[in-house]
């Protein structure tokens, strides 16, 4: 469980919002992030 933790906050931690150069507008890095933990508690 701990391994998977870990790999979600790298995962998040690589979003990147249009200013800073990325793919992602703010709203949906926090859609993203919602569904990571929701997905997480699941398992």
């Amino acid at each position: 469980m701990r391994y998977l933790r870990q790999a979600n906050v790298k995962f998040r931690k690589s979003f990147k919002t249009f200013s800073e150069g990325g793919n992602f507008s703010r709203e949906e890095i926090e859609i993203y992030r919602k569904k990571l933990e929701k997905t997480m508690l699941q398992i």
